[in-house]
């Protein structure tokens, strides 16, 4: 079973402690968006922090440094690792049809249909 980026960050920071996103990228040859998006979202649960700035290193800038909460996570909510909340059962995507947008368009130009 392949585990998604957000599970591989956590499981490191687990057993590191700590750890930067250049650091993940290189580890886990993963591109920075996609560490980005996976370190939002362990935040955004609340289940990884900032937890200070890396020294510098030549003339690169300086990295946060992430580090563990005392939240307990949930491995569901890692696991589903894409950068939005999932959209809540029941909620349904509005239709549109051609003749409302030719309507629309017919209306806000000022001529009629053919």
């Amino acid at each position: 079973m392949k585990l998604s980026a957000a599970d591989q960050i956590y499981a490191h920071i687990m057993q590191h402690g700590r750890t930067t996103r250049p650091e993940l990228e290189r580890i886990y040859d993963l591109c920075e968006k996609t560490v980005d998006a996976a370190i939002r979202k362990l935040e955004r649960l609340g289940y990884i922090r900032r937890a200070g700035m890396a020294p510098r290193q030549g003339k690169n800038r300086q990295a946060v440094i992430f580090a563990l909460t005392d939240a307990q996570a949930d491995p569901r909510l890692i696991a589903d690792c894409r950068g939005r909340p999932a959209k809540q059962s029941g909620t349904v995507k509005p239709s549109h049809s051609f003749d409302a947008l030719g309507a629309a368009m017919n209306s806000f130009f000022g001529r009629r249909a053919a």
